[in-house]
């Protein structure tokens, strides 16, 4: 039998070298020596009866099919390229038809759906088929751009900022998976020590395929590669293999971001070359913005991997990398611009069934499948172009106005200060007979009863055009009876014409508005009109009242009380809360009974009591005291009332009693705090606050000032001055002797000055002879910071507070050549100057 084998193997020999053609060396190798004398070919253990003969299996009809791209957009083409051999006619569904057999061809298709192409070829061995998925995707949305304008509305040289923003188009990025580095493992069926990726990837994933979230990451887990490794014990295991793991990130790829140019133009000279451009308009009315805004795309397209089909067979040998025909899964060829269309198959060997090899294999069962994939290129370059047009409003400065009475009530004969102010206001009126004043100012006034008094204010500026009278608003004004006077009341303002409801007017400055006495037996009516035209000429009046209520002279006494003091105490220590009962009266009060009450949360009183007291005269009071040691922590009521048995004859009897006191009561543990308070959170640069300390317990001073932006210099009272030069946010919090925390004090906004900024200054007189002096006058707004004067003899620096430098002087001192003084405001952001001149003098000759 030995022999035997020796001569068979040496036909073997013979019949590979006689018919070489067409057979290849690997697949001689693998032809072994049945039991029965015959050759076992590739999965097969049968006997074969004549060992002397070897016939070549016959080749069987091939074909394929690709599609670059494989996704389209709606609208566009894919080009369908095939090949096929040994058969004898093709055809494509789907409307393409018949093909060239035999040979390489494309065809191009323009699907409008998800669409399956299918090649099928006839042959001598029956049809053979491959297949092609394109899939379509909806049309992206045109390039488009949009402006806008913030704010819609602006007021006179106040800038509106134009926007440009644009959607889809513009060459938005692919997204694609991409495979980072593999990692290994030694567990055959690889992957459960990566579970910490996000997921399972798909079977199919590769460079390349498409992927809907960016940053997303996946595992891929292979079969045993085959690679052999030790186990522990000086040993190679060629059946206990490594593993594998694939991670995927879901990335952008293909064509880069859009780059945008813009273009502006509009009313007033509107232009610019930026996504925002800003101009102040100096007039009011529509103004229009035009942008075109173009997009171009300068990014290469993207290359990828695509799978095209499956293959899979039993290989069974001890030697599991002698699989040839493709490579191994964790290494692949690059896809480049240069590589597209070029295929190659990747296979995953896997533990087989029991039957899958011949018998005397059968303990061995590997199984190879194959992945075959083609180079494909995934996207491109885009370019678009879009215009938009948008507007805004401008309007004149809107004024306004404000107006406070201190105090708002009085006894007749006594007096009250009205306070006024307004922004963008030219000129301003009070009625009651005051007429014009000033746009800021007071005025001390003493009505003899009660009196509602409006201020008007009206701005100038804006485009005059026709408008027509229009009713605002109306006041009515009482005087001494019989009234005589027609237009004591808002004396500044116009009359209007007869019935001016509806008849033309001009927006002219100061004729906007315009008034309409009614005179009755003790008061006058008025009625105010207001001159409304076209969108460009608004509003331009702002009003403001105040009502000063007067009581007539008291005739008799009037017991009035207060609130408790203090408003805090500590559990189980005694304290003493005070009330005053005064006499408001024009009498004498009598002598009478002060009552105390003092009640917990729930209502229930914890103190009363009853104290004599003797008459008070009109216009004093009477302070009482009471020891009183709160029981526990929490809030109390407390309040104290005058004449508490009615005793004494009252012009007003029902206000006896004071309002109700809360009282915080705290144990000494939870007593040592301090709290921080401010006197104004918003500001402009040069004003300032004050910011106050209150401490409650055994805290107390020093205190300790720290500010967030590290200013110091605050010292260590329980109040802290601060002037602000700069626009921002500020925070400042202070520390207590004893307190258990330091307090945070409130925020202050420094907003930056707003508006045009304005300087002057003058001499008076402008020409003076030599040795004399002048006065110099000066005012500023808009300002941030300070104000510097100098010139021959003057150096001096104002600040400005609200904004405002106030009007200012000074003498310039003794002059005796020609001299030049300049004011210079925020480090010389503005300036001006005035030159004095000297008076020439002539002697006689």
């Amino acid at each position: 039998m030995q022999n035997l084998k020796n001569i068979t193997i040496a036909f073997v020999l013979v019949v590979v070298a006689t018919f070489s053609v067409g057979v290849s060396i690997a697949n001689a190798v693998l032809l072994e020596v049945s039991p029965c004398g015959g050759y076992v070919g590739f999965g097969s253990d049968s006997c074969v009866d004549d060992p002397g003969v070897y016939e070549p299996p016959t080749p069987s009809p091939t074909v394929s099919m690709t599609a670059t791209p494989l996704t389209i957009e709606s609208g566009r083409s894919s080009q369908l390229s095939f090949t096929s051999s040994r058969v004898t006619s093709c055809s494509i569904d789907n409307g393409v038809g018949s093909v060239s057999a035999n040979a390489n061809g494309t065809r191009t298709v323009s699907p409008t759906s998800n669409t399956t192409y299918t090649i099928t070829c006839q042959s001598t061995s029956g049809p053979v088929t491959a297949e092609r998925t394109i899939t379509v995707a909806a049309a992206p949305e045109p390039f488009t751009a949009y402006c806008s304008a913030g704010p819609e509305v602006a007021q006179v040289n106040e800038s509106i900022e134009w926007s440009a923003t644009t959607s889809a188009g513009g060459g938005s990025n692919q997204l694609t998976w991409k495979r980072g580095n593999p990692s290994y493992t030694k567990i055959c069926s690889g992957g459960q020590n990566y579970a910490s990726l996000n997921n399972d990837c798909s079977d199919d994933i590769m460079d390349g395929s498409t992927c809907t979230v960016e940053g997303a990451r996946c595992r891929q887990s292979a079969g045993c590669d085959g690679q052999e490794f030790s186990d522990g014990e000086g040993q190679n295991n060629a059946h206990a293999a490594y593993g594998s793991v694939l991670k995927y990130t879901c990335t952008a790829s293909g064509s880069s971001n859009a780059t945008y140019t813009y273009a502006w133009s509009g009313t007033n000279g509107l232009t610019g070359t930026t996504k925002n451009v800003s101009k102040a308009y100096s007039s009011t009315g529509t103004k229009s913005a035009q942008v075109a805004v173009s997009a171009s795309t300068s990014g290469t397209a993207g290359y990828g991997w695509q799978a095209i089909g499956t293959e899979s067979g039993p290989i069974c040998t001890d030697n599991v990398n002698s699989v040839t025909g493709g490579v191994d899964h964790r290494r692949q060829p690059t896809c480049s611009a240069t590589t597209v269309g070029t295929r190659y198959t990747q296979y995953d060997i896997k533990t087989g069934s029991e039957n899958t090899c011949p018998s005397q294999y059968a303990n061995d069962r590997y199984q190879v499948t194959g992945q075959e994939y083609v180079c494909e290129a995934t996207s491109g370059s885009t370019t678009g172009t879009a215009v938009a047009i948008c507007s805004a409003e401008v309007v004149g400065k809107t004024p306004t106005a404000t107006l406070t009475a201190n105090p708002a009530s009085i006894v007749s004969g006594l007096a009250s200060l009205l306070t006024w102010s307004s922004t963008n206001a030219s000129m301003c009126s009070l009625n009651e007979s005051i007429g014009t004043i000033s746009t800021s100012g007071t005025r001390s006034v003493s009505p003899q009863t009660t009196t509602t008094y409006t201020l008007l204010c009206s701005a100038s500026g804006g485009t005059s055009s026709a408008g027509t009278w229009q009713y605002y608003d109306s006041d009515t004004s009482d005087f001494a009876c019989p009234v005589t006077d027609t237009n004591k009341a808002y004396s500044s303002v116009p009359n209007c014409p007869a019935n001016p409801q509806g008849k033309a007017c001009t927006n002219a400055p100061g004729l906007t508005i315009c008034k309409k006495n009614t005179v009755n037996a003790c008061n006058i009516n008025t009625e105010i009109y207001q001159c409304q035209g076209s969108a460009s000429s608004p509003d331009q009046v702002a009003t403001a009242s105040a009502t000063v209520t007067v009581s007539p002279v008291a005739t008799l006494a009037d017991l009035t009380a207060g609130s408790i003091s203090p408003t805090t105490a500590r559990v189980g220590q005694s304290t003493t809360l005070s009330g005053t009962v005064t006499n408001s009266g024009g009498a004498v009060a009598s002598a009478s009974n002060t009552y105390f009450a003092v009640t917990n949360s729930s209502g229930k009183a914890i103190h009363t009591s009853t104290v004599n007291i003797p008459a008070i005269q009109p216009g004093a009071g009477d302070t009482r005291s009471f020891a009183i040691t709160f029981p526990a922590e929490g809030t109390y009521q407390a309040q104290v009332c005058g004449d508490w048995f009615g005793s004494v004859a009252e012009a007003n009897e029902g206000n006896n009693c004071g309002p109700l006191t809360l009282i915080s009561v705290t144990s000494i543990v939870n007593a040592n705090t301090v709290s921080c308070s401010v006197s104004n959170t918003s500001v402009n640069p040069g004003g300032s606050v004050t910011y106050s300390a209150t401490p409650s317990g055994s805290a107390g001073g020093p205190y300790t000032w720290v500010a967030a932006d590290g200013a110091t210099g605050f010292g260590t009272a329980s109040s802290a001055n601060r002037t602000f030069t700069t626009a921002g946010n500020y925070g400042m919090q202070v520390s207590a002797s004893g307190a258990n925390s330091a307090a945070v004090c409130p925020i202050v906004s420094v907003a930056a000055c707003t508006g045009t900024r304005t300087v002057d200054i003058s001499a008076s007189p402008a020409r003076v002879r030599s040795g004399s002096s002048t006065t110099l006058s000066w005012n500023a707004a808009g300002i941030n910071t300070t104000c510097v004067i100098t010139g021959p003899g003057v150096s001096q620096t104002v600040s400005a507070a609200s904004c405002t430098v106030p009007t200012g002087s000074s003498s310039s001192g003794t002059i005796t050549a020609q001299s030049t003084y300049r004011i210079s405001c925020d480090n010389g952001a503005i300036t001006d100057s005035v030159i004095v001149n000297v008076i020439p003098e002539f002697e006689e000759f």
